[in-house]
Order: structure tokens, then sequence, then C-alpha cells
């Protein structure tokens, strides 16, 4: 009797082991499986965020390399920048920045007064490309300043490092110009990923807008693209070209004259936006 009842009590032990075993095994196999599914979808839909991404038209990019000697692809991928040479629009550079790029520069919350107008301090994300080459600023700092009803000045400078400038004396106004008399804006347009626009107010015209990226602040190396509202640009300092407008297409002009006898001026610039 004794051994029955142990046979019956070590089968229905037995029965429930096996039971909760087939409980179990199920949920813990779909557990895993759905941390796998987890995982397997943040690989797939980050966004591309890791995956460097290609402006959509080839005219939108900004070259990576400009002193365009010795690239290579893996000199270009050293800068995290992309690499294609297949172009169709000529002079279209072949190394260029991502879309989503991986640096760039955040701006404090709130800006600081001047007497000429305003400062604010930013902060560097990432690694700039031409960092092994150049030191990058280590306090970088963007001020503007309003001259006249038609003239502003912004800057950039390493409030930590004094840089070279040219030692030529500037004519400025001591005073920031009358806001209601001033014909344009200067505003910060993102400053989780530091861009700035130049405004006309009449027409709302953009005339300088900083958001196409590629900003980069080294001792040595200065960079800063913009978006021009027209083609029709003349001037920057003097050069051989064959018509009076310039050509925009992916050529570089000099900003800078040639050394000249006294009362010689060639350095001017102008842009008509229509």
């Amino acid at each position: 009797m004794s051994k029955n009842c142990s046979r019956k009590r070590i089968g229905l032990i037995c029965l429930v082991i096996v039971v909760f075993a087939a409980i179990l095994v199920p949920v813990a196999y779909e557990a895993t499986r759905k941390d796998k599914r987890k995982d397997t979808g943040s690989k797939n839909n980050d966004g591309g965020i890791n995956t460097p991404q290609a402006p959509e038209k080839q005219t939108q990019r900004i070259d990576c390399f400009p002193e365009n000697v010795g690239l290579t692809e893996d000199k270009c991928k050293e800068r995290n920048c992309i690499y294609d040479k297949s172009v169709t629009v000529p002079g279209v550079p072949s190394c260029f920045f991502p879309v989503n790029k991986h640096y760039g520069f955040l701006a404090e919350k709130e800006s600081t007064n001047t007497p000429l107008g305003y400062k604010v301090n930013l902060q560097q994300k990432g690694n700039s490309p031409f960092e092994s080459k150049s030191p990058r600023f280590v306090e970088p700092t963007f001020e503007v300043q309003f001259l006249s009803e038609n003239l502003a000045r912004f800057k950039f400078y390493d409030k930590a490092n004094a840089r070279y400038e040219v030692p030529v004396p500037l004519d400025v106004p001591k005073t920031r110009a009358e806001a209601s008399k001033i014909n344009y804006e200067v505003n910060i347009v993102d400053r989780d990923d530091f861009a700035f626009e130049i405004k006309r107010r009449s027409t709302g015209t953009v005339i300088f807008d900083s958001r196409v990226g590629g900003l980069t602040l080294t001792n040595q190396f200065l960079q800063i693209s913009t978006q021009l509202p027209s083609t029709n640009v003349y001037g920057f300092g003097e050069n051989i070209h064959k018509s009076f407008k310039h050509d925009l297409n992916y050529k570089t002009w000099p900003m800078f004259s040639r050394d000249q006898a006294p009362g010689w001026t060639a350095q001017y610039s102008l842009l008509i936006e229509k």
C-alpha cells in the first residue's frame, strides 16, 4: 500500500514538474524571442544615425577635402566624410560632409549683450575633420555687431587663445546702431546644431544662411558655408575671370587682393539678390 502511494506521489510530482516545465519553457522562449526582435529592431530602425547620409542633390555637397591634394577614399573616411566619385555635375567634390554629420557646435541658451550687438559662447560637439592638422578653438565664441543701418559684422574667435589678426585699424562706430533703423536681422536659428542667418527686413530675403553645414573653427583653418539668395556675385578681390559675374559652379575664388601701390583698391564684393 505504501509502495503504491509512493509511486502515485512520485508520479504526481513528476507530472507537476513536467507541466510546470511545459509552461516555463515557452514563456522563457517567447521572452528571449521578444528580446531578440527588440535588439534586431534597434539595429534596423536607428534612422541611419550612425550611417553617413549624402545630401539629396549633388549640388548640395560641401567639400570635406578642400586641399584637393592626395585625396583617397581612406583619407576621406578618416575625416568621417563620404567618398563618392560617381558624380554627374562638373566640379562637384567627391569627398563631402554627410547630412547627419557627427560634429558641430552647441550654442548657449542665452546671449550676452555687447556695446555693438551680442555674443554667445559655443561648445564643439565631436571632432572636426581637420583637427589632426590644426587644433580646435578651446572656447569658441560667436559675436554680432550692428554697425549701421545696412552694415553688420559677425566674428568667430577663441576666448582662451588670442589669435593673429591683420593689424589694420577698423573705423567702426563705438555704439550700436538704433534697432528701429536697422534694415536687417541676424538671428541664431539653431542652438543645438549652431546655425545663424542674416535676413533683410523689408523683403524677408535670407541673404546669408549657415545651415548648410561645414562650419570649422581651428587655429589655422576656418571654414563657413552659406546658401546665397542668387548666383549674381561679383568682386572677391583681384582674379582672372572671363566675365564680371563670377562662376559659382564649384569654382574657387580667392578673396584677397594682390599687393599694389597705395590708392589701388580691388577688395570688394557684391551680391544682387534677384
